[in-house]
């Protein structure tokens, strides 16, 4: 984006970007490999394991949703 650095939000000072769709700026959020890697690798036990799994194959909303949350 051409604009001043006064103008750009916060969020593009930090070197995020947005895309447009309809004449709405979204966003560009995404959770990254190297956290989701961080996160999968703590230490919850076999049944800890287990559950991740279901939930990452079966109710992928809620599971991005908890990995968001920490």
């Amino acid at each position: 984006m051409g604009r001043k650095k006064e103008e750009l939000s916060i969020f593009e000072q930090m070197g995020g970007t947005y895309t447009e769709k309809d004449g709405i700026l979204y966003p560009n959020i995404r959770i990254g490999e190297e956290e989701t890697e961080a996160i999968q690798d703590t230490f919850s036990g076999k049944y800890g394991d287990l559950w991740k799994k279901y939930l990452k194959e079966n109710q992928s909303d809620r599971y991005y949703h908890l990995i968001r949350l920490g």
